[in-house]
């Protein structure tokens, strides 16, 4: 019961989530002038503020009795940020222009001053939701054997619920209730879902046998684990290039930079979602998920070649078949 009222919950925060990735992108596409400068400002601080706060908050996350508890404050804190943001919409415009008559001679530091404004303003409620799958871990993962499957599906779930955010933002909510509105609605939710945690924190659960900051990859524990983390490190910098990329040349196509990100995250998540819940199966079966690992980053290198290919060229197909 307790694991189904868990995986609703973080359902929810993974849409909210990405409600607010795709309505910043909006706003700071208006701000800025320019697209691909918003949507670049927007991904590093959502992801800065993911790996800190997961980095961070998942060690809190280790030491506490009641995660459900912790989890239920950060989606309270993730709602009032984000709303925040909204309110010193008006402040942050104020600054820019500012900053432009003083600047306009060095448009460089001019971005650069739109950059760190920007960045600081989106940075606390992106550093809350980093916090919300290690806390969410202890939760779900309650034995070695079933750490694949347990974070496997929790991120999966989490990622689902993004796909759906970003898709109802970037073409229903945003056109439909306004752009406040939206942060509003999205804020509400995370309350709701703040009470949900909170209640269910008063029920009794089994403590788990392992932190998942302390996955065992084998032997020489070190050297394989620094061999992973640099992986992954390399392979979320290719993959946040691919999204501000693919998101730029879908642009020339759907002529809406919204709606260009908008189909570009979606697909992105829905990949991303799938993939991790049946990764997380497959990585509980194997001998050596670190070979798995490769396969997959070699599966990855060759698909994104494809994908982008087929997305150059996308323009003219698009013109012979409309």
């Amino acid at each position: 019961m307790i694991l189904g009222i868990v995986l609703i919950l973080f359902f929810l925060s993974g849409f909210t989530g990405l409600v607010y990735e795709v309505v910043w992108i909006r706003i700071f596409g208006l701000v800025f002038g320019n697209t691909t400068l918003a949507i670049s400002t927007v991904l590093t601080a959502y992801m800065l503020g993911l790996a800190l706060g997961s980095f961070l908050l998942g060690r809190i996350a280790d030491k506490i009795k009641h995660p459900l508890r912790l989890y239920a404050f950060l989606e309270i804190g993730i709602g009032f940020t984000a709303v925040f943001l909204i309110l010193f919409q008006g402040v942050m415009e104020h600054i820019f222009l500012i900053g432009y008559v003083h600047l306009r001679g060095m448009l460089f530091l001019f971005h650069i001053l739109q950059f760190m404004v920007a960045f600081l303003v989106m940075f606390p409620a992106t550093f809350l939701m980093g916090g919300t799958l290690p806390v969410m871990s202890h939760v779900v993962v309650k034995e070695r054997e079933r750490l694949g499957t347990g974070v496997g599906t929790l991120y999966g779930v989490n990622t689902i619920g993004a796909m759906a955010g970003c898709f109802a933002a970037g073409f229903f909510l945003i056109r439909v209730l306004g752009v406040r509105a939206t942060v509003f609605s999205a804020a509400i939710v995370n309350a709701l879902v703040a009470g949900a945690a909170f209640i269910s924190s008063n029920k009794k659960t089994r403590k788990p046998e392992v932190s998942v900051l302390s996955i065992d990859v084998g032997e020489h524990l070190p050297r394989r684990r620094n061999l992973v983390l640099f992986v992954m490190a390399l392979s979320g910098f290719v993959s946040l290039s691919y999204e501000v990329l693919w998101s730029r040349i879908l642009v020339f196509t759907m002529t809406n930079s919204v709606y260009a990100f908008a189909v570009m995250l979606t697909t992105f998540l829905c990949g991303i979602g799938f993939g991790s819940y049946f990764g997380g199966h497959w990585a509980d079966r194997v001998g050596n998920p670190v070979r798995l690992l490769g396969w997959v980053e070699c599966s990855i290198g060759v698909s994104g070649l494809i994908a982008s290919i087929a997305l150059i060229h996308l323009p003219g197909i698009h013109d012979h078949l409309f």
